[in-house]
């Protein structure tokens, strides 16, 4: 069993008999100190945020049962932190630190080109500049880029389609890829 596997087993155990003793109404110091300790050495921190009881009242030590909840938040902290080491902070101290992560991206893609593949087949076909192999191949292209139109699959597969498309069209002209690229697009997004 490895180093990882003993250290979450062990977490797991000791969480399990927070949960214990926290259905107790009184906590002794000893079974607090057995808890805490053998954490205290490699988490030197471990400790802190818990509540100070010097004193004994009575002859009767006090009720420990505040930090064993503390304790409990503690180890399940820890046991994550265990299970996702890439997220470990602090040189393996557990860490006081709060995160705030505002994600704010929002992925916004306008088609400012309102060619339909009709307008795109019309000036294709009005082209004066291309010989009639070259429209034969950017016709056949168009189709395919209708059929990945019409397609179910999802958009990786189509955007392993469409690279093909892109390169063919981009070695073809500025002109060209201008009139294609809107319709590659629309085909990707639906």
């Amino acid at each position: 069993m490895s180093y990882i596997s003993k250290m979450k087993q062990e977490i797991r155990k000791d969480i399990k008999t927070c949960e214990e003793l926290l259905k107790k109404d009184y906590v002794e110091g000893k079974e607090f100190s057995d808890l805490i300790g053998k954490y205290l050495t490699k988490y030197p921190d471990f400790s802190n945020g818990l509540k100070n009881y010097a004193m004994s009242i009575g002859g009767k030590s006090p009720n420990q049962i505040e930090n064993v909840r503390i304790i409990k938040s503690k180890l399940e902290l820890l046991e994550v932190e265990v299970e996702n080491p890439t997220l470990y902070q602090n040189n393996g101290r557990i860490s006081n630190n709060t995160f705030n992560l505002n994600n704010s991206n929002t992925n916004i893609n306008e088609n400012y080109f309102n060619l339909s593949v009709q307008d795109v087949r019309k000036n294709i076909d009005e082209n004066t500049y291309l010989g009639d192999n070259e429209k034969k191949e950017l016709l056949q292209k168009l189709e395919e880029i209708e059929e990945l139109q019409k397609s179910k699959e999802n958009k990786n597969k189509k955007w392993e389609i469409a690279k093909g498309i892109f390169k063919f069209i981009i070695d073809k002209g500025a002109d060209i890829a201008i009139m294609f690229i809107p319709q590659i697009l629309k085909a990707i997004q639906s």
